[in-house]
């Protein structure tokens, strides 16, 4: 189907937002929407940029000796030139009686995340590494 088809076949059915999916560099499946009115031939052409200003997923903590007390995440940030710019972090507190594996009965706890961009990194940050030290109470 070409650019053209799929512009006109979405405005025939009124669509409101397109969903974008792909896979990022780690491999994780991720999504993002535009509004359909962004739908133009240009952006068949010369693609899409995502503005890099967050960086986000989920964790899933699992042990079976500690409860998580808690978790921090690091992104550490890299310009077009794979320079080191700056980092940013993420803390998550634990809270009390969280879920357990139904198969082990360990601790589980999925900890959404996001760490933003630093202003002063915007526009610049191209890449990140992300770091995950956990506390646990042993």
């Amino acid at each position: 189907m070409k650019a053209k088809e799929v512009i006109e076949l979405a405005k025939k059915n009124n669509v409101q937002f397109i969903d974008l999916k792909f896979i990022d560099f780690p491999g994780v499946w991720q999504h993002t929407q535009i509004p359909a009115h962004r739908l133009d031939e240009g952006l068949f052409e010369d693609g899409l940029a995502f503005d890099g200003t967050i960086v986000s997923g989920s964790l899933r903590v699992t042990s079976d000796v500690s409860a998580v007390l808690d978790l921090e995440v690091i992104a550490g940030f890299y310009d077009a030139g794979g320079a080191f710019i700056g980092t940013a972090r993420f803390v998550h507190h634990a809270v009390d009686d969280g879920p357990t594996d139904p198969m082990t009965g360990t601790p589980v706890e999925s900890i959404p995340f996001q760490a933003t961009v630093p202003a002063e990194f915007a526009g610049r940050a191209v890449s990140a590494s992300v770091g995950v030290p956990v506390l646990v109470n042993e």
